[in-house]
Order: C-alpha cells, then structure tokens, then sequence
C-alpha cells in the first residue's frame, strides 16, 4: 500500500483548496455578468430612449451573453447560464421589443428600409448572426434557449418584413 509522506498531502489540500477557489471564482462571475446584464436591460426598457436605442442595447447585451455561454465547458453550466439570463430578464426584452413594434407602426417603408440597413450594418449583427449556429450547435437539445433566441431573432425578423411591406 502507498502511503503519502506529509508534504504530499499538503500539495493534495493546497490543490483542492485551489480547485474550490477556481470554481468559485467562476460562478462569482457568472452571478456578476448575470446582475449586469439585468441591470443594464431593465434601466434600458424602463428609460425614455429610443426604441432603435433600446434595440441596439439588448444586441449588445444578447450577443455578450451568448459569447459568455459558449466560454462555458460544462453545457450544464451554460444551459444554467442562459436559463438565468432568460429568467431575469424575459420582461426586458419584451418590454423592449414591444417598444420597437409600436414605432415600426408609425414609419413609412423607405424609413422602415433604411432603419433595417443600418441595422445590418452594426457590429453586433454580424456577431449575432455568427454565433446563432455555434449556439444552436451547443444547446440544440435545449428547448427554452432556443425560445429566447427565437423571439429576439423573430423580432428581428418581422422588422425585416415590415420594412418590405410585407
């Protein structure tokens, strides 16, 4: 039988103790990046800025959270991850995405086209149309992720049919 002599268990503690702090470090994160994102889409629904403001935010936000779940090893964890996201913040995003629709209403087809150009043209768009399949990929077995990012993608849709009057 082996035996550990008293500097090996030491290294063995010291290592555990690591490897708990890693972890929680992790999650502090994830909670951090979480109440971050909370707080930004609230403040953004509830403010007075333009719903092409607001939009442009919850992008920002969406795309930063999908970058974050990808990071994430453990499909578990990432699964976790967005379903936090989805919970905390489902309102926001409709609230958001409801202010967006109301304005659409009131727009000609030439100011909705040129409101969807520049849409395309931002940077988060071209992010958010990359990382659509590599999340799809990574959490296809997930059927409430793919709600959320349904809803932001239809959204963005309809806009684009609005636009071309259809």
């Amino acid at each position: 039988m082996y035996m550990l002599n008293y500097q090996s268990k030491i290294q063995i503690i010291l290592f555990a103790i690591l490897g708990m702090h890693l972890i929680s470090c992790g999650t502090n994160r994830q909670i951090t990046r979480l109440e971050s994102h909370k707080n930004l889409l609230q403040t953004t629904a509830k403010s007075e800025l333009d719903p092409e403001a607001q939009l442009e935010i919850l992008m920002e936000s969406f795309t930063r959270m999908m970058h974050e779940s990808l990071d994430i090893v453990n499909p578990k964890k990432g699964v976790a991850y967005v379903k936090k996201y989805t919970e905390q913040n489902s309102a926001s995003i409709d609230m958001i995405l409801s202010n967006l629709d109301k304005i659409q209403k009131d727009k000609s087809t030439l100011e909705m086209l040129d409101f969807t150009i520049g849409l395309l043209r931002k940077p988060y768009m071209k992010e958010f149309q990359e990382l659509i399949p590599r999340f799809q990929r990574k959490y296809n077995q997930f059927e409430f992720i793919m709600s959320l990012a349904g809803k932001v993608k239809k959204g963005l849709f309809n806009l684009g049919l609005k636009t071309l009057g259809l």
